[in-house]
């Protein structure tokens, strides 16, 4: 039997489309909370004084860019916060980047 050619009309595209969106962003900010974990763990095995001289030899983030992830990963990461990024959720804060969350830090509970 022959291959079919299946026909997808515009709306299913885009609704395949923003599927796809939304689960980056959300494992966009699952990872940066991650990463801000991990630099948390770090942070408390490098020797006072030298946390600067370790972010700067291991990675291209600067030391604010490394407070951010830790920011996040203490706003979000504990308790249960992360749920803050479930798919009933994700229509509100698909479209928040990084840079948008960790402004969301500044704001009262």
């Amino acid at each position: 039997m022959a291959d079919m050619i299946i026909i997808r009309s515009p709306q299913e595209i885009a609704a395949e489309i923003n599927a796809i969106r939304r689960r980056a962003a959300r494992q966009l900010l699952e990872d940066s909370v991650e990463v801000g974990r991990l630099r948390v763990e770090a942070k408390g095995t490098v020797q006072h004084g030298e946390w600067g001289d370790w972010l700067e030899s291991n990675f291209q983030y600067s030391s604010t860019e490394a407070n951010n992830l830790m920011r996040l990963f203490e706003a979000y990461g504990t308790k249960e916060q992360l749920t803050l990024f479930e798919e009933n959720r994700m229509d509100l804060f698909g479209r928040m980047n990084k840079s948008q969350a960790i402004a969301l830090l500044g704001l009262p509970e």
